[in-house]
């Protein structure tokens, strides 16, 4: 699937650029690679998906709607409706009022499996606070399997989906991964990691938020 470098699984044609990281904010760290859909990752993180076969045919967003950036610190993200596993749907907006915690993620990206545990901790943690966790599986429908076969073994419970047309990974500009977003109670992105994250870190950022820390 691609050449691993220092850790990182590189894939062709994409470039990735490392930058770097602030305490409160974006932080980089060293993640898997994805199959590129269009741009360059910004931190060590693993390139978008490339498009399947079924996401090139579905996938009805033109580079002219590509938001002018990714979603940065101190700013709102677009909003989303993630189709889930269960056969449910969640939508981001209606999370208002609660700190979200967004993981774009895929099964064939090692770092991501690392992380997945650390994530199921934490939201076992802070679930009956005012605390959600969405993870989004950056992957076809024909990869559902995989998807549900990793998330039942690793026994996630939080909220998981697959953005089978990469319309949110689109959206957010998501070039690689992992990639984690961790929104205040406004919808607005407080830290932002590009690479594995760790549960003590989650628990920091979560303590801050939330005015335990």
């Amino acid at each position: 699937v691609g050449v691993v470098v220092g850790g990182v699984v590189l894939l062709a044609a994409v470039t990735f650029l490392v930058v770097s990281a602030s305490t409160r904010g974006e932080q980089a760290a060293a993640p898997t690679m994805v199959p590129p859909t269009a741009a360059p990752t910004t931190a060590g993180a693993t390139s978008a998906p490339a498009p399947t076969a079924e996401q090139s045919e579905e996938q009805a967003v033109t580079p002219t709607e590509r938001p002018v950036s990714p979603p940065r610190v101190g700013k709102p993200v677009p909003d989303f409706t993630l189709e889930l596993l269960d056969g449910s749907s969640l939508t981001l907006s209606d999370t208002r009022g609660k700190v979200a915690v967004i993981n774009f993620w895929a099964t064939w990206c090692p770092p991501c499996a690392s992380e997945l545990p650390d994530f199921q901790t934490v939201w076992e943690e802070y679930q009956d606070k005012d605390v959600v966790f969405i993870g989004v599986a950056v992957q076809g429908d024909s990869e559902r399997r995989e998807v549900e076969s990793m998330v039942s073994h690793l026994g996630l419970t939080y909220p998981l989906g697959l953005d089978t047309r990469g319309e949110i990974s689109f959206a957010y500009r998501v070039t690689g991964v992992p990639e984690t977003l961790v929104l205040d109670d406004e919808g607005v992105v407080a830290y932002k990691h590009i690479g594995q994250v760790s549960a003590a870190m989650l628990r920091e950022e979560l303590n801050s938020l939330l005015g335990d820390g």
